[in-house]
């Protein structure tokens, strides 16, 4: 399985983390190369949060416009603002998953245990 990394950005009250779809692409776009397109860069339009609010590690989810709102100010679009933000001033790491790992594991959850049907008696 290839390696998957991620921009994290340390936010004031929350924490944020983008995707990336190729390391060069990356690189090259945070250097400035106007040439490349931000869709090259990140595998998904999407800006994910912790659960908790903080941090690198644990469950991460989709974060709300309201969670982007306080951390970012009022934007127009998330593509255009707020990811571009994360890219220019958030840190390359490793992550553990990826987002399309993540999207499937969201429209594919684990299917519960059926409960046991109990009888009363009498």
């Amino acid at each position: 399985m290839p390696e998957v990394f991620k921009v994290f950005y340390r936010g004031s009250k929350s924490d944020f983390s983008v995707f990336l779809d190729s390391v060069d692409a990356y690189k090259k776009w945070a250097s400035g190369d106007k040439t490349v397109p931000i869709s090259d860069v990140i595998s998904s339009f999407i800006v994910y949060t912790p659960v908790t609010g903080n941090g690198t590690e644990g469950e991460i989810h989709e974060a709300s416009k309201q969670v982007l709102e306080e951390e970012f100010g009022k934007f127009d679009s998330v593509d255009t603002t707020v990811i571009p933000k994360i890219l220019r001033e958030g840190e390359l790491r490793r992550a553990k998953s990826s987002a399309r790992e993540l999207r499937k594991r969201r429209s594919n959850p684990p299917k519960e245990k059926a409960k046991p049907k109990y009888t009363t008696m009498g």
